[in-house]
């Protein structure tokens, strides 16, 4: 157990411990996070190049609809361990004839060693780039499995108010809750967004301001594809999530967030009305919110993976293994007992002229 994050106070809020608790210098990102393979915590879908066609395919759309731009900046935040990149920047060079600036964003040092290993500049029309985005050039961001790792607060109903939870180490060391009276500007949170009944759980993210307003220092215009799993009104009022959504993964296993702490990843479904208030709130105009499965089967998913067995075959190398490979990623990405219906997409575009 890692006591370090509450060695300062001698409480914290709960968004203040699970920001510590992420990317603190003891933090998940900054020194445990493992990402797909064997020995991780979790996998995410940039594992697949079969999802980095389709998202390509996707902006490619984009880059259409925009005129085709000479110049087109990719800003891909939270890019994990490179993989989605290393397939994405390269597919975009050969659907679209622009140069392709491929800008990476990212908090964990760790993580942007791996992503600096995982991508390189193999074609004149393709540069990575790490830090912050260029601001003059029309602008796609992506964004996979972001906003459910952006810190929350915790609340809880009580009548007509709201109590907020905070974390603190009792004599033994353990972390334990404590509920106090909610801060104003959380309980305005809670109080717009969390049509939870009496008594229950649930998560704000006061964070999502802050996101979307960064998403404009590009472009202009930006174009936004974030993905997640996430949750809406009518399923909060719904009471079916009386503790709220919050948890751990740590070796591909749900736990207790107050349990490894800097050693497993801390995560909360996304409330995507409130996701939508923010990025409209910022200037974006809101899109489409859609399941993961009929945005990716819409932008040529099964047409990627049927070309993946196609070029098997063709090789002399195809085995039963890697076909049930590739159709088992399809599988998994797009059908309803897999990500398909659990993540959503929500596209949202800034500056449109």
């Amino acid at each position: 157990m890692n006591t370090s994050v509450l060695s300062v106070r001698d409480e914290l809020s709960f968004g203040q411990f699970m920001e510590l608790a992420l990317y603190g210098d003891d933090g998940y990102y900054t020194r445990a996070v493992s990402i797909g393979g064997k020995g991780s915590d979790f996998y995410t879908a940039a594992q697949s190049p079969l999802f980095a066609q389709a998202l390509a395919n996707a902006l490619t759309e984009q880059w259409d609809a925009w005129g085709q731009p000479t110049e087109l900046q990719v800003v891909e935040y939270g890019g994990g361990q490179g993989e989605l990149a290393a397939v994405l920047g390269p597919a975009l060079v050969r659907l679209c004839s622009g140069t392709i600036t491929y800008t990476l964003v990212d908090r964990s040092r760790r993580l942007q060693t791996f992503q600096a290993n995982a991508v390189h500049d193999e074609d004149t029309r393709l540069h990575y780039h790490f830090g912050e985005p260029r601001t003059d050039v029309p602008t796609c961001v992506v964004a996979n499995e972001v906003l459910d790792a952006l810190p929350v607060e915790r609340v809880r109903r009580v009548g007509d108010s709201w109590q907020q939870a905070y974390v603190k180490l009792d004599s033994q060391g353990h972390y334990q809750w404590m509920w106090q009276s909610a801060d104003a500007s959380i309980a305005s949170l809670a109080d717009q967004f969390l049509p939870i009944p009496d008594g229950t759980i649930g998560e704000v993210c006061p964070g999502l301001a802050r996101f979307f307003a960064r998403l404009t220092a590009g472009g202009p215009p930006v174009f936004a594809l974030l993905i997640d799993y996430g949750i809406d009104r009518e399923e909060w009022a719904s009471g079916i999530r009386p503790q709220g959504t919050l948890r751990g993964y740590y070796q591909h296993q749900v736990t207790d967030v107050l349990d490894h702490v800097g050693a497993q990843d801390i995560t909360a479904d996304v409330n995507w009305d409130h996701v939508r208030n923010a990025a409209e709130s910022a200037g974006f105009q809101f899109r489409f919110l859609e399941s993961q499965g009929t945005y990716l089967m819409s932008h040529g998913i099964a047409d990627a993976c049927q070309t993946r067995l196609t070029a098997l075959a063709s090789s002399g190398l195809e085995s039963v293994k890697q076909r049930l490979g590739w159709s088992g990623q399809l599988k998994q990405l797009v059908m309803p007992g897999g990500m398909g219906e659990r993540f959503q997409v929500f596209g949202c575009e800034w500056n449109v002229t």
